[in-house]
């Protein structure tokens, strides 16, 4: 063999080498970081798991009926005893759709209407945007009357979702939006662990104030008693324009909840309103922050409709004239 063919040979071999190494090394850095994903997820189950004839999955396990059962007797004795001890009040207690455990201080009946349009409510809208299995019950007290909920509360909601208790609070007569609304705040807390900016959250939870059980399923895409208040802020013309309105960590304008809610409102026109948000809650929210997060959601919108964004702040702004309060929107 010729010296320069020896050379040229072992140059190859050596080249073949580094190349095995890097491919080696990129194998096991990929290795890694799916080990790392992997991890991160492991106590997370994709939602729904399926029950099979003995066996039912519950917040993180497959337990019998006897075992659920016992599980669910100790939740609702614990909730009561909490409530005795926190609120000096005494409530009747019930689980339904195993994942719902409720206090209540009304009539029967009216706790019936309650687990009806909670069910519905659950079975039609959380599989649409969330990926895992409830980590613990959702919890609901339900006051007898407002002055009830005001005085043991100090509250002047409509209702509230104490993510410290897991709990949601509100009385009999606030409205079936003011259940959604804060439903969808507890359906957020048992899904992701980190941040959301306000007009997010606020926003997407406000679309659901408004909609309707027809034919015993959930009917969404209306306006409701926020849109004059956003017709208000348009006709003065001096309120954030929504790129900048995005970059806030928390809404600083009068009525922001109104402009928030309608953004979800355009959004829903366009049917994208389902894309856009389980993006926002598990890539773009959980990787950016603060002004990189809006321009990523900026852009995110502007793929999902397919226009720029000047466009869409120009159409929203022209749409939130085209309707009235509790008129169903229809879709473009």
């Amino acid at each position: 063999m010729k010296i320069s063919t020896l050379f040229v040979f072992i140059l190859v071999c050596f080249s073949c080498q580094q190349e095995n190494k890097q491919q080696t090394s990129l194998i096991a850095q990929n290795t890694l970081i799916q080990e790392k994903k992997e991890k991160i997820i492991e106590n997370r189950f994709q939602f729904p798991q399926k029950d099979s004839i003995n066996f039912i999955f519950y917040l993180s396990h497959y337990q019998s009926k006897t075992e659920l059962n016992k599980q669910k007797e100790a939740e609702l004795l614990n909730f009561k005893e909490t409530l005795k001890t926190d609120l000096k009040l005494d409530f009747k207690m019930k689980s339904y759709n195993k994942y719902f455990n409720i206090a209540y201080r009304c009539t029967d009946a009216q706790a019936q209407a309650l687990e009806y349009v909670s069910s519905i409510f659950f079975r039609d809208t959380y599989a649409k945007y969330f990926l895992y299995e409830p980590q613990n019950p959702f919890q609901i007290v339900y006051f007898a009357t407002k002055a009830e909920f005001q005085t043991h509360t100090k509250s002047s909601a409509y209702g509230f979702y104490r993510p410290s208790e897991k709990t949601l609070y509100t009385y009999t007569g606030s409205g079936e939006g003011t259940l959604w609304h804060e439903l969808m705040h507890a359906f957020m807390y048992a899904n992701i662990n980190h941040n959301t900016q306000q007009w997010f959250t606020e926003g997407f939870a406000s679309f659901y104030e408004m909609a309707a059980i027809q034919n015993n399923k959930f009917v969404e895409g209306y306006t409701n008693w926020r849109l004059p208040l956003l017709q208000q802020m348009l006709k003065k013309k001096d309120n954030l324009l929504l790129k900048d309105f995005l970059t806030e960590k928390e809404m600083s304008e009068d009525n922001a909840y109104a402009k928030a809610r309608f953004l979800f409102c355009y959004l829903w026109a366009y049917n994208k309103i389902i894309p856009f948000s389980k993006s926002y809650l598990y890539e773009l929210s959980a990787k950016y922050k603060g002004k990189e997060l809006a321009q990523k959601s900026i852009e995110k919108m502007e793929e999902l409709v397919g226009k720029k964004f000047s466009e869409i702040e120009t159409e929203y702004n022209k749409m939130a004239f085209e309707y009235v309060p509790y008129q169903k929107m229809t879709l473009k």
